[in-house]
Protein backbone atom coordinates (compact mmCIF):
# COMPACT_ATOMS: atom_id res chain seq x y z
CA UNK A 1 0.00 0.00 0.00
CA UNK A 2 1.35 3.40 -0.89
CA UNK A 3 1.82 5.66 2.38
CA UNK A 4 2.17 8.87 0.77
CA UNK A 5 -1.78 8.58 -0.33
CA UNK A 6 -3.31 10.24 2.79
CA UNK A 7 -0.40 13.09 2.20
CA UNK A 8 -1.19 13.45 -0.96
CA UNK A 9 -5.21 13.54 -0.36
CA UNK A 10 -4.79 16.18 2.00
CA UNK A 11 -2.68 17.72 -0.08
CA UNK A 12 -5.70 18.24 -2.77
CA UNK A 13 -8.20 18.66 -0.66
CA UNK A 14 -6.12 21.87 1.24
CA UNK A 15 -5.71 23.43 -2.37
CA UNK A 16 -9.26 22.65 -3.70
CA UNK A 17 -10.46 24.73 -0.60
CA UNK A 18 -7.92 27.91 -1.42
CA UNK A 19 -9.09 28.13 -4.90
CA UNK A 20 -12.91 27.62 -3.71
CA UNK A 21 -12.43 30.38 -1.55
CA UNK A 22 -10.35 32.52 -3.60
CA UNK A 23 -12.65 31.92 -6.81
CA UNK A 24 -16.15 33.05 -4.51
CA UNK A 25 -17.89 34.96 -5.92
CA UNK A 26 -21.18 37.30 -4.70
CA UNK A 27 -21.81 38.99 -1.81
CA UNK A 28 -18.94 39.29 0.20
CA UNK A 29 -19.97 42.56 2.56
CA UNK A 30 -23.07 44.20 3.52
CA UNK A 31 -24.27 45.64 0.58
CA UNK A 32 -24.67 49.47 1.30
CA UNK A 33 -27.07 52.23 -1.03
CA UNK A 34 -23.63 53.48 -2.29
CA UNK A 35 -22.89 50.34 -3.70
CA UNK A 36 -25.86 50.16 -5.17
CA UNK A 37 -26.70 53.27 -6.30
CA UNK A 38 -25.90 55.01 -9.39
CA UNK A 39 -27.00 53.96 -13.86
CA UNK A 40 -26.83 50.61 -14.42
CA UNK A 41 -27.16 48.68 -17.93
CA UNK A 42 -29.70 45.80 -17.92
CA UNK A 43 -27.56 42.98 -19.27
CA UNK A 44 -30.41 40.59 -19.65
CA UNK A 45 -33.63 39.43 -17.47
CA UNK A 46 -34.30 35.56 -17.73
CA UNK A 47 -36.56 33.39 -16.63
CA UNK A 48 -36.59 29.68 -15.18
CA UNK A 49 -39.65 27.54 -15.60
CA UNK A 50 -40.50 24.89 -13.02
CA UNK A 51 -42.99 22.59 -14.09
CA UNK A 52 -44.32 19.39 -12.45
CA UNK A 53 -41.33 16.78 -13.36
CA UNK A 54 -38.74 19.04 -12.03
CA UNK A 55 -37.61 20.13 -15.30
CA UNK A 56 -36.93 23.94 -16.17
CA UNK A 57 -37.31 26.06 -18.64
CA UNK A 58 -35.24 28.41 -19.60
CA UNK A 59 -36.42 31.71 -21.40
CA UNK A 60 -34.28 34.97 -22.18
CA UNK A 61 -35.87 37.86 -22.93
CA UNK A 62 -34.06 39.86 -25.77
CA UNK A 63 -32.96 42.93 -25.49
CA UNK A 64 -33.67 45.72 -27.78
CA UNK A 65 -31.43 48.47 -29.06
CA UNK A 66 -33.08 51.33 -27.04
CA UNK A 67 -31.89 53.92 -25.51
CA UNK A 68 -32.09 53.85 -21.64
CA UNK A 69 -32.63 50.51 -21.06
CA UNK A 70 -31.49 51.09 -17.89
CA UNK A 71 -32.13 51.04 -13.67
CA UNK A 72 -31.12 54.13 -11.88
CA UNK A 73 -30.84 53.78 -8.03
CA UNK A 74 -30.51 56.96 -6.56
CA UNK A 75 -28.65 56.15 -3.54
CA UNK A 76 -31.43 57.21 -0.96
CA UNK A 77 -34.86 55.13 -1.76
CA UNK A 78 -35.60 56.40 -5.26
CA UNK A 79 -35.15 54.23 -8.33
CA UNK A 80 -36.04 54.30 -12.62
CA UNK A 81 -36.34 51.21 -14.69
CA UNK A 82 -36.54 50.99 -18.50
CA UNK A 83 -36.48 47.69 -20.38
CA UNK A 84 -37.19 47.71 -23.98
CA UNK A 85 -39.64 50.54 -23.22
CA UNK A 86 -39.53 53.90 -25.02
CA UNK A 87 -40.16 55.50 -21.18
CA UNK A 88 -39.68 54.99 -17.58
CA UNK A 89 -41.20 53.61 -14.27
CA UNK A 90 -40.66 54.74 -11.15
CA UNK A 91 -40.28 53.08 -7.79
CA UNK A 92 -38.59 52.65 -4.64
CA UNK A 93 -36.43 50.36 -3.11
CA UNK A 94 -34.66 49.42 0.31
CA UNK A 95 -31.56 47.22 0.79
CA UNK A 96 -32.43 44.45 3.86
CA UNK A 97 -29.72 43.44 5.77
CA UNK A 98 -26.75 43.23 3.12
CA UNK A 99 -28.67 40.30 1.17
CA UNK A 100 -31.87 41.31 -0.55
CA UNK A 101 -33.45 44.52 -2.00
CA UNK A 102 -37.54 45.49 -1.62
CA UNK A 103 -38.42 46.93 -5.01
CA UNK A 104 -41.70 48.48 -5.21
CA UNK A 105 -43.49 50.34 -8.26
CA UNK A 106 -46.58 52.31 -7.20
CA UNK A 107 -49.08 52.10 -10.47
CA UNK A 108 -49.98 55.73 -9.96
CA UNK A 109 -46.90 56.94 -10.79
CA UNK A 110 -46.10 54.67 -14.04
CA UNK A 111 -47.32 54.51 -17.50
CA UNK A 112 -49.94 51.70 -17.83
CA UNK A 113 -51.23 51.30 -21.22
CA UNK A 114 -53.81 48.72 -20.65
CA UNK A 115 -51.24 46.00 -19.05
CA UNK A 116 -47.58 47.32 -18.35
CA UNK A 117 -45.98 43.78 -18.69
CA UNK A 118 -42.11 44.86 -17.39
CA UNK A 119 -43.94 46.84 -14.41
CA UNK A 120 -45.97 43.60 -13.57
CA UNK A 121 -42.71 41.26 -14.40
CA UNK A 122 -40.49 43.62 -12.32
CA UNK A 123 -43.05 43.63 -9.30
CA UNK A 124 -46.35 45.17 -9.91
CA UNK A 125 -46.33 45.66 -6.33
CA UNK A 126 -43.94 45.39 -3.11
CA UNK A 127 -41.30 42.27 -4.15
CA UNK A 128 -38.66 41.03 -2.37
CA UNK A 129 -35.54 40.54 -4.41
CA UNK A 130 -32.32 38.10 -3.80
CA UNK A 131 -28.81 39.69 -4.59
CA UNK A 132 -26.76 37.08 -6.03
CA UNK A 133 -23.49 39.30 -6.40
CA UNK A 134 -22.59 43.01 -6.01
CA UNK A 135 -18.94 44.12 -7.79
CA UNK A 136 -18.18 47.50 -9.04
CA UNK A 137 -19.19 46.01 -12.14
CA UNK A 138 -22.08 43.68 -11.82
CA UNK A 139 -24.86 43.46 -10.45
CA UNK A 140 -27.43 40.49 -10.13
CA UNK A 141 -30.59 39.67 -8.97
CA UNK A 142 -33.04 37.08 -8.29
CA UNK A 143 -36.84 36.52 -6.99
CA UNK A 144 -38.66 32.89 -7.33
CA UNK A 145 -42.53 32.88 -7.42
CA UNK A 146 -45.13 30.06 -7.03
CA UNK A 147 -46.71 30.76 -10.70
CA UNK A 148 -45.78 33.92 -13.01
CA UNK A 149 -48.54 34.62 -15.87
CA UNK A 150 -45.77 34.57 -18.63
CA UNK A 151 -45.24 30.64 -18.05
CA UNK A 152 -48.86 29.15 -17.41
CA UNK A 153 -48.69 25.89 -15.42
CA UNK A 154 -45.24 26.16 -14.27
CA UNK A 155 -45.18 25.33 -10.49
CA UNK A 156 -42.14 27.69 -9.73
CA UNK A 157 -40.43 30.53 -11.70
CA UNK A 158 -36.96 32.10 -10.85
CA UNK A 159 -36.48 35.37 -12.57
CA UNK A 160 -33.04 36.81 -12.67
CA UNK A 161 -31.62 40.29 -13.79
CA UNK A 162 -28.48 40.94 -14.64
CA UNK A 163 -27.46 44.82 -14.17
CA UNK A 164 -23.59 46.41 -15.62
CA UNK A 165 -21.63 49.13 -15.78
Amino acid sequence: MNKSLPGAFIAVVCLLAIMGASCKKGVKEPVTLDKAAGTWSINAVRFSAFYGSGTSKDSTIPWKPIIGNNVRFDGVSNMEYCFNLPYKNFGTYQLNAGDSITISFVKDNNRLEGIDYWVKAFGGETTKWKIRLLTATNFNIEKTVDQHIAFPGASTVIMYQNFVR
